[in-house]
């Protein structure tokens, strides 16, 4: 193929995409269906950092997508909020609770130092988008 024919080409599919709506183009799941859940948690020890740390090892485990807390302090049990959506579509998310994050968040390798002590009856909610 010579030169010129390649420049015609990259020219046309230049003008295509100038036309053409960004979004279209992500490959972002639009209609993912999120859920948030609060647990009651206990930092224990200085194992795993300072809680901003232990926070970052809990939003690295899959599927999660937000955390926060509620008045931590090093060693009282605090409420996390915990935003997520679970990877596969036909995982309920009580199963993704009780078989993913939990014993996630209470593995000493994956997240040292948080221990979830239970979970906010009636706090498993679906989030609008």
């Amino acid at each position: 193929m010579s030169f010129s024919k390649l420049c015609e080409i990259f020219k046309e599919e230049v003008a295509t995409m100038k036309k053409t709506d960004f979004r279209e183009t992500l490959t972002e799941q639009i209609h993912a269906k999120h859920y948030q859940i609060e647990l009651y948690a206990r930092f224990e020890g200085e194992a795993g950092g300072n809680i901003e740390d232990r926070l970052t090892r809990i939003r690295s485990i899959s599927g999660v997508t937000i955390v926060s807390t509620k008045d931590a302090t090093s060693s009282a049990r605090t409420v996390l909020k915990v935003k997520f959506h679970p990877e596969l579509d036909s995982m309920r998310p009580a199963t993704y609770v009780r078989t993913i994050l939990v014993p996630d968040i209470n593995s000493g390798t994956k997240v040292p130092g948080v221990q979830v002590v239970g979970i906010v009856r009636g706090s498993l909610t679906t989030l609008e988008r």
